[in-house]
């Protein structure tokens, strides 16, 4: 029972005194009544006329001294004091600014030495030199990125006009020259292996009316090449290909030659 008193009365004080009012309120009051616990704790009796209590009573019991003056300073302290402490770190600020503003303007105002002028112009000039040799290397580097569009693009605009390219050979009679012709092309194909597939396989897709005779496994694109420009076969567009009046004859002059 004592004991939880005693946590009771310890907590209740505890809060007071850590309070902000209570506290500046007991401060107040122990500066405007020093006298009190300074004769009941540091003085003797002996040395007084009266005992320690009727010496208080009669020299230090005021109710402006024990009540009205330390509300009055307690209520100063809370109030105007936060407005102090305020201004002053205000005028702190105001005065780390202004040390730091004043630094910045005498920095900036001394003047170089020769050796710290000669040391910068040298860090300029080598940036500068830095600086053109990117340049030239991005203006290089663009040089040859557009040489490589435009050759592609010159590639692109070739196989477009190779693709969409038609031939057409009107002949009716083949002279002894181009009889020649068509009888040295059958005889490469036969003699060929790549050739020989290539045309076979030309054959199929043409006669099925079939996409793709590029994509076939049993072409080959150089052999093709040569069909192409023997003018033996032609682009139709789309993927396909058609034999011309020469690719007729020479297919014909090729089975002849191949079929007993």
């Amino acid at each position: 029972m004592l004991s939880e008193l005693r946590k009771s009365i310890g907590s209740i004080l505890y809060e007071r005194s850590s309070s902000p009012f209570y506290g500046t309120l007991m401060i107040s009051w122990l500066l405007w009544n020093w006298k009190i616990p300074y004769v009941t704790f540091f003085v003797d009796e002996g040395l007084l006329d009266v005992n320690k209590l009727e010496w208080v009573v009669l020299n230090s019991v005021s109710f402006w001294q024990l009540i009205i003056f330390p509300l009055i300073s307690t209520a100063v302290i809370i109030t105007v004091v936060p407005f102090l402490s305020n201004g002053a770190y205000w005028l702190n600020l105001n005065f780390r600014q202004w040390r730091i503003d004043k630094r910045n303007s005498i920095e900036r105002n001394v003047l170089l030495t020769i050796d710290q002028s000669i040391s910068l112009r040298e860090q300029l000039a080598a940036s500068g030199e830095k600086v053109e040799i990117l340049l030239n290397e991005k203006n290089s580097e663009i040089k040859r990125l557009s040489l490589q569009v435009t050759h592609l693009e010159d590639l692109i605009q070739e196989h477009k006009d190779s693709s969409q390219k038609k031939v057409d050979f009107p002949y009716e009679l083949l002279g002894p020259q181009e009889s020649v012709n068509v009888k040295s092309i059958a005889s490469k194909i036969i003699d060929n292996k790549e050739l020989s597939d290539t045309f076979t396989t030309a054959v199929r897709y043409i006669q099925a009316g079939s996409h793709g005779l590029v994509s076939s496994d049993d072409v080959d694109s150089g052999a093709l090449a040569y069909l192409e420009a023997n003018e033996v076969l032609v682009s139709g567009g789309d993927g396909m290909f058609k034999f011309t009046e020469i690719g007729r004859k020479v297919m014909r002059e090729y089975f002849d030659m191949v079929l007993p």
